[in-house]
């Protein structure tokens, strides 16, 4: 039986493995720039991070 603090630290990661998903979220919105993060879910690490000039669905995806 797992005690409440393991299982606290299972709730708080989605993934068991790093690489089993990414996030990618636009963060603030300034007039010239939208910053872009792409996060591992399992260790929060940012593994990608632009500055895109639009934050639109066609732009982010051609990025990738």
């Amino acid at each position: 039986m797992e005690n409440k603090k393991e299982k606290k630290a299972k709730d708080d990661k989605e993934r068991a493995h790093s690489n089993g998903l990414w996030c990618i979220d636009y963060t603030m919105h300034y007039d010239t720039v939208s910053p872009l993060r792409v996060i591992d879910d399992h260790s929060r690490f940012i593994v990608e991070f632009n500055l895109m000039k639009t934050s639109n669905v066609k732009d982010t995806l051609a990025a990738y």
